[in-house]
Order: C-alpha cells, then structure tokens, then sequence
C-alpha cells in the first residue's frame, strides 16, 4: 500500500499535492497532525479534493472530531459517507440513546468491519430491542439517511 501512494503522491503534480495539503490546514490540522494522517493512512493524500473536503467537514463539523482524532484513523475519510458511514453512525447513535452499547463506544472500528459483521454484533444482537434497526440500516423504512443527520451526536 505504501508503494502505491508513494507512486501516486509523485504522480500528482506538485500544484495538486500542494493544494490537499492545504485542504487539511483549512480544518485546522497542523503540519505534525498531516504527517501523522500521511504515516497511519499514506493513501489518504490521494483522496480527491472533494472527498477530502466533505469527509473533513462531516467528520470535523457535524460529528465534532479533533484533528488529532482523525489523523489516527485518516481512512475513514476515504469511506462512502452515504453507504457506509451514515447508516452505521445512525445505528450505534440509537443503540446507544437505548442503553443497548455503551456511549463510550469506539466508532471508528465498525465502520470498518463487514457488512455481515457489523449486522451480527450491533443488530441482530440487539434486535429483540431494537426490532426496526435492521430495516433502518438496510434503508427499509426510509431511504435517506441524511434526513436524521442533523442531530447525530455519537
């Protein structure tokens, strides 16, 4: 993986690698915080500026992360924020207002294990209490997840 972004880092011109390094500076991150994304994640400075932008304000804006945070787990930026990142946020959010998973809770780790993983430790675990938590995170009972996006505090 480290070759790859190497390979892709030196493919980019320099206007184009000067301009995500300052993407990340207008969120605040220092130059030791983009050091430390660039050593955990070396891809995440091949992500497009767009990616970059959405994902760091999502991640930094809405869900209040510190740079510090996401330079230790800089992969979550390169996540589908609509497939993956917004239904399982959505879930351990209402798993967690219920009591079923403590608010102590990592959030990083499931949003990185399988599908059929995450579905066997947060819903079908929790699906005697939680029984439309299935159908919510397969997009069953409505279908933009974004809608419930504006009070997610987890």
């Amino acid at each position: 993986m480290f070759v790859h972004a190497v390979r892709a880092y030196l493919g980019m011109g320099k206007a184009k690698r000067v301009a995500k390094l300052e993407i990340y500076r207008s969120f605040g991150w220092s130059d030791d915080e983009i050091r430390l994304a660039i050593r955990n994640q070396p891809t995440c400075i091949c992500y497009s500026e767009d990616k970059l932008r959405v994902g760091l304000d999502f991640f930094m804006n809405k869900m209040k992360w510190e740079p510090q945070r996401l330079a230790k787990a800089p992969n979550v930026l390169g996540l589908s924020l609509e497939k993956r990142v917004f239904p399982r946020l959505k879930v351990l959010e209402i798993l967690i207002s219920k009591g079923l998973i403590p608010s102590s809770t990592h959030l990083v780790r499931p949003l990185f294990v399988s599908d059929a993983n995450f579905i066997n430790v947060y819903l079908t675990k929790n699906k005697d209490k939680a029984p439309d938590l299935l159908k919510l995170y397969q997009g069953k009972l409505f279908s933009p997840f974004l809608i419930a996006f504006g009070s997610i505090r987890v």
